[in-house]
């Protein structure tokens, strides 16, 4: 299983939508996916109805094993979040060895893990970093640089603990190209990280994607709208070009 984490320090870049819509259509695409909410907002309960309570926050307090949290889902098969799973205070080391044995137990079930991470939450990030294979930045025009440039590095030191971890990209998101130049964001990005850290910026921008949160409010995926031609195909070319590497 390849495991990929959503993540931002900063809140408001489209993090959450991104990894539900990125892993509904890796599971279009025939890959066995499995996606986990780290998220505090919960917001995959947006998207689904079931009674199961069970959340990521059981796995971390040691309440349930992962395979006992998972549920099947249409579109992937998912581990809900928990709005209060405090990481503030826990035995680190702990929780690291906790989840790398978790992860080894589904290792063979899947074929992609997504997980999207927490804004804010820099401990929870880290954590999520040890049992990932890498992370997918999105960033939107409101782009701060210094606070973004700091999350990689804080990211990056969890490779002393998963040697395989990497940033595997920067995604340029909510593009509005009647008010935003991509090449200017782009150039800005290319310019203000260290390209050698971030391995690449994504040719693919996804545009208009400011309307994807309505998606959230009919419980529907990107994948299965006639509508939002554009936003859709661009996420599809995204998935296209995030898997031929």
């Amino acid at each position: 299983m390849r495991v990929v984490l959503i993540g931002n320090i900063l809140g408001g870049q489209g993090k959450s939508v991104i990894a539900h819509n990125f892993a509904a259509l890796l599971n279009k695409k025939g890959f066995r996916t499995l996606m986990i909410d780290g998220d505090g907002l919960a917001s995959l309960d947006c998207y689904i109805d079931d009674d199961n309570k069970s959340t990521i926050k059981d796995v971390i307090y040691e309440k349930k094993t992962i395979v006992e949290t998972i549920q099947r889902g249409e579109y992937f098969d998912y581990v809900r979040g928990s709005s209060n799973c405090r990481v503030d205070g826990i035995d680190t080391a702990k929780v690291i060895l906790l989840l790398q044995k978790q992860f080894e137990t589904i290792n063979l079930f899947y074929d992609y893990g997504v997980i999207d991470l927490p804004a804010g939450n820099l401990v929870k990030n880290r954590l999520f970093a040890t049992v990932a294979d890498e992370l997918i930045i999105p960033v939107t025009n409101y782009l701060h640089e210094s606070c973004i440039h700091d999350y990689i590095d804080e990211m990056l030191e969890m490779k002393q603990f998963n040697e395989k971890f990497a940033i595997r990209g920067i995604l340029l998101n909510r593009i509005d190209e009647r008010h935003n130049d991509v090449n200017l964001l782009y150039k800005r990005v290319y310019e203000k990280l260290n390209p050698d850290k971030i391995n690449r910026i994504f040719s693919t921008t996804l545009r208009e994607s400011y309307l994807m949160p309505y998606s959230i409010y009919e419980k529907k995926f990107i994948c299965e709208y006639e509508r939002y031609v554009g936003i859709r195909q661009d996420f599809e070319n995204f998935v296209d070009e995030y898997l031929a590497g």
